[in-house]
């Protein structure tokens, strides 16, 4: 039997020639220089990596290694850290020296790429780690090496005098295996993933020991390695086609009788090893992998019920999957298969066009909606969406979710791709073959304007029809109108009637063949719309004869009229209509009514759209004029003048406060505050106090005149009418005076000489014996606003 070929039915392995940059000649110039000082190392740009071209590499600008040296023959390895390619072309690089050498001793020279900073010597058994063959690779197009540039290499040139130019081969320091896939599955194949598992670790992360190069020592990182290498790739393989597909691994020896594995998809051949085969650093393996499984391709119709959870997905024919590995408890049965992440899918291949597609899901995972694209492919490879199916309802809703777009007749891959907001469970999967029954095909419409209109148009297909088109059309009579017309064949004029309603609705056209037997009902959807006024009443100032308010109705368009009170005199003086606008109109009313005692009603304006008095939405404004009395304000005053009527409010806010008569009662009142600083009188007057001069005192009164403070301004003193100790009060804002406008702490004595404080409390309160504090203080704002005459 052949020692160096690998055979098991059509499964074979052989030993390539070495790569064609395993030994790259590196020329390293290491001119004497002092500790520190920057030199450079060099190396030939027609023999160097890590551009890919192939297998055959160069450098790329910033390309870095570590660099070691040791006298020769020595074990006391220096670390010269890192050195930088500042020139790719040159193959220049510069770093420092860790030492300064000595021209008459001569020095072992030690290179591994990538630089790590990590890797402290080159005789790496447990620090320094470094990944020498991924996991997972990926492989773009056929029988491409470019995924494999960045794989480790090492150098080493021993016995070079300290002033010499030694020549460093670097070596690779992986082994590649060469998978050539033959398809024999009778139809194109698409090659996703192919996946080389061994009997011992080739892949992960490894301390390499590249003392030396041509032999390295690789000491496991616990944790992080293992047996098996795989290739994502998406390479379409046409009917006896190959094609070839690179796997980079750790060096290593497979024993004699021991296993190795090569799956292609979910195809897997085995190979038991008759002999010891050792797989070397900077060889090319090959392995020869006959595709003779019948294509898995699913005849439609099409489906599964459930209940065999993701298994089914690898054991039913046509069926394969991603990222789904786990199901859900059997109670949920047959909502089985535990979709999880974003981009998780599985696909269906057929054997001829579809009609529809159908995905049955709980929602498990939450009230939280998710969706599925359900996206189609002719090839396998290009994948289009044919449209978004979402996943609504409350926590633990089964639904039956369905395709409505046509699918394309050249598509023979169906894959639901999960979109997530919260897990669900899948079950039922189907895919539909075209009917041959006759059948009318069309869309539904969708968000058609409140406004509604004619000259609507919606096209039909037929399929199956065994004589002429004899389609005809019928509106259900409320959103359509009864009577829609098919001229030509294939297309239906329509008219829809406006919405007068805030909702949307829904009506419908239904197509039908009275020869072939067969209807369709297509949906009508119809936007809602508010039409809105912004008043439901005007009033026409006194000494004015117009007034305005606005509309906003956004498609339709308008028509106001004036309706007067008996023998008023009202108009509209501005647009008594318009069209339909997103942005609101004005209408503006006049009247000569004069203004009289009392405010007057004029009547009203009714707008209405579309010339339809009936309009649900009708909107009625009140028009008024306002009486000819004299309007009172108090305002917002610096100064005090005696004798006057004065509204104190809370400084900076919208309060009025009044002192309490008697005890601890509070009383205010919110107040509008304009802004020319003044508020209206007639509902704040109760709350009004009068401020006369007393001869050195300012004394505050209710409206009743049943009792009299004094306002003082002070602190904590106790103060009465007579005390000598009382504080007059000054007109200012601070409690240091600096301020002109009226503020100031106030506290009110009675006669007989008890405190009532000007406070606000936790509740808001007016009343108290002391002086509240406020912002840490002892002081608290107030305004005070006086009444006009």
């Amino acid at each position: 039997m052949k020692k160096n070929v690998f055979a098991l039915s059509t499964l074979a392995v052989a030993a390539l020639a070495l790569f064609s940059c395993a030994k790259v000649e590196t020329d390293v110039e290491i001119p004497e220089e002092s500790k520190g000082i920057p030199f450079e190392i060099v190396a030939s740009a027609s023999q160097t990596k890590t551009v890919n071209n192939g297998l055959s590499t160069e450098w790329a600008e910033g390309d870095a290694v570590n660099v070691f040296h040791a006298v020769a023959g020595s074990t006391d390895y220096v670390n010269d850290g890192k050195f930088t390619a500042t020139d790719a072309a040159t193959g220049k690089f510069e770093g420092t020296l860790a030492e300064a050498l000595d021209p008459e001793t001569s020095y072992d020279w030690y290179v591994f790429y990538p630089y790590s900073s990590y890797i402290t010597t080159p005789a790496n058994t447990s620090s320094g780690y470094t990944t020498v063959a991924p996991f997972t690779q990926s492989q773009t197009e056929n029988d491409s090496k470019a995924h494999l540039k960045n794989l480790p290499l090492a150098g080493k040139v021993t016995t070079s005098a300290g002033v010499s130019k030694p020549t460093v081969s670097m070596n690779q320091q992986t082994a590649v295996i060469k998978v050539v896939v033959t398809n024999n599955s009778g139809a194109d194949l698409v090659v996703n993933q192919v996946k080389f598992t061994a009997p011992v670790n080739i892949a992960g992360t490894y301390y390499v020991d590249f003392t030396d190069p041509t032999n390295p020592g690789f000491t496991d990182k616990t944790g992080s390695v293992g047996t098996a290498v795989t290739l994502n790739t998406t390479v379409l393989s046409a009917t006896s086609a190959t094609s070839t597909y690179y796997l980079a691994v750790k060096p290593f020896t497979a024993a004699n009788a021991s296993t190795i594995k090569v799956k292609v998809n979910n195809y897997e051949k085995s190979l038991v090893l008759d002999a010891d085969k050792t797989f070397a650093p900077g060889v090319i393996y090959p392995i020869s992998f006959n595709y003779n499984e019948p294509a898995s391709v699913a005849t439609l119709p099409f489906s599964i019920d459930g209940t065999g959870g993701y298994a089914a997905y690898s054991s039913t024919t046509g069926m394969s999957s991603s990222g789904v590995t786990s199901n859900y408890a059997a109670a949920n049965s047959p909502y089985l298969a535990k979709f999880d992440s974003n981009g998780d899918y599985v696909q269906v291949r057929f054997n001829e066009a579809a009609a529809s597609a159908s995905i049955g899901v709980k929602k498990i995972g939450g009230a939280d909606n998710s969706s599925f694209d359900v996206m189609g492919s002719a090839d396998g490879i290009t994948f289009t969406k044919i449209e978004t199916l979402n996943v609504t309802g409350a926590t633990n809703a089964e639904l039956a979710l369905e395709t409505t777009e046509a699918i394309d007749a050249s598509y023979r891959y169906i894959r639901f791709v999960f979109n997530k907001s919260a897990n669900v469970g899948v079950g039922p999967i189907s895919i539909s073959k075209p009917s041959t029954d006759p059948v009318i095909i069309a869309s539904n419409v969708s968000d058609v304007p409140a406004l509604g209109g004619s000259g609507m148009t919606l096209t039909y297909t037929i399929n199956n029809f065994s004589g002429a088109d004899d389609v005809a059309a019928a509106g259900d009579g409320t959103v359509v109108v009864a009577d829609p017309v098919v001229s030509p064949a294939g297309t239906v004029t329509y008219t829809v009637n406006p919405n007068y309603g805030t909702d949307a609705r829904n009506g419908s056209i239904t197509l039908s063949s009275a020869a072939e037997g067969v209807n369709k009902e297509v949906t009508v959807s119809q936007l809602g719309e508010t039409f809105s006024a912004s008043a439901t009443t005007i009033t026409i100032p006194k000494d004015a004869t117009t007034a305005s308010f606005t509309i906003t109705t956004p498609t339709f368009g308008w028509t106001a009229v004036a309706n007067a009170v008996g023998e008023k005199n009202l108009t509209i003086s501005g647009a008594s209509s318009g069209s339909g606008n997103a942005s609101a109109q004005t209408i503006t009313v006049s009247s000569t009514e004069v203004a009289g005692a009392e405010e007057q009603e004029l009547g009203t304006i009714v707008v209405y759209r579309n010339g339809n008095e009936s309009d649900p939405q009708k909107q009625t404004i009140t028009i008024k004029k306002a009486s000819d009395a004299v309007t009172k304000y108090f305002r917002k005053v610096n100064t005090i003048a005696s004798g006057k009527q004065y509204l104190i409010v809370k400084g900076g806010g919208a309060k009025a406060l009044i002192p309490a008569v008697s005890g601890n009662k509070k009383s205010s009142a919110d107040v509008v505050i304009d802004g020319e600083n003044k508020i209206e009188s007639s509902s704040y007057t109760s709350y009004a106090v009068t401020i006369t001069k007393d001869g050195d005192y300012y004394k505050i009164s209710f409206v009743d005149n049943k009792t009299t403070y004094y306002i003082v301004y002070g602190s904590s003193t106790n103060l009465n009418t007579t005390s000598s100790t009382t504080k007059k009060w000054t007109v200012q804002t601070t409690k240091s005076g600096s301020d002109p406008a009226l503020r100031g702490t106030f506290r009110f004595v009675d006669s007989s000489s008890t405190n009532r404080g000007l406070i606000i409390n936790s509740s808001n309160q007016w009343g108290g014996y002391a002086v509240s504090n406020v912002d840490g203080s002892s002081y608290w704002d107030i305004d005070l606003y006086e009444l006009d005459d």
